[in-house]
């Protein structure tokens, strides 16, 4: 049987683009970074060309924020990542210790912490508040009614019971919660503050986002245990 032999140069653009598609691959089924970093891990340990690896990272479709730190992995550097997989890190475990309380596990949810995190950064929002609602409106999408809507918010969900809107994948909802945030509610100066003061969760109208009355009081008493347990979320 003949052996086909590859030039080391040759070897690194069939690993390179390789690794472009996994990536791509990856982004498009909602994966985590974590999957990608690991690949990349396998990729270094098989001898792949650095070169070769940031190449395929720079012609990923990641955004290009994600695409600098992985590239600042690559070479060895401590990018500012460590600060991100702490904070992924964190969320996850609270969402863990907030399911397990509710008879659930981290199995019984597809909103991934990697999500929260990222949306939180890039939207300048308080991620502990955005994780309390979460927590307090769907146990971060493990409720039955959270998996019929695909919104781990409640929102579109009336209080008569009927259903206006919905999410064909929890983590869509994160987005679609944080512009209805900042559309509706957080206008005119007002800050997370405001809404968890009682009565003020409120939007531009004066309509309540929920009709408990203590709605307010209970999204600030699981931001502060959130901030309490793991306070890297709050910086």
């Amino acid at each position: 049987m003949a052996k086909l032999i590859l030039t080391e140069s040759q070897f690194n653009s069939i690993w390179e683009n390789e690794l472009t598609q996994l990536i791509n691959e990856s982004v498009n089924n909602g994966k985590g970074i974590e999957g990608i970093k690991q690949t990349i891990k396998k990729c270094l340990i098989a001898g792949v060309a650095v070169t070769a690896i940031i190449s395929a990272i720079s012609k990923s479709g990641l955004p290009n924020r994600e695409k600098e730190l992985l590239a600042k992995l690559v070479k060895g550097e401590n990018p500012v990542d460590t600060i991100f997989q702490k904070k992924v890190d964190a969320c996850r475990n609270y969402m863990a210790y907030a399911l397990k309380n509710q008879n659930f596990t981290l199995d019984s949810t597809e909103l991934k912490p990697e999500k929260l995190v990222k949306a939180a950064a890039d939207s300048s929002f308080d991620l502990p508040f955005l994780m309390a609602v979460a927590h307090l409106e769907s146990c971060f999408g493990a409720t039955n009614l959270a998996k019929k809507t695909g919104s781990v918010f409640s929102q579109g969900l009336w209080s008569d019971g009927s259903i206006h809107c919905t999410f064909d994948d929890p983590n869509d909802s994160v987005d679609g919660y944080l512009a209805l945030m900042a559309s509706h509610y957080l206008i005119d100066g007002k800050t997370i503050y405001d809404l968890m003061t009682p009565g003020q969760f409120v939007n531009e109208l004066g309509k309540r986002y929920a009709q408990d009355p203590n709605y307010e009081n209970k999204i600030k008493s699981i931001r502060n245990r959130i901030i309490k347990m793991y306070p890297e979320l709050e910086s």
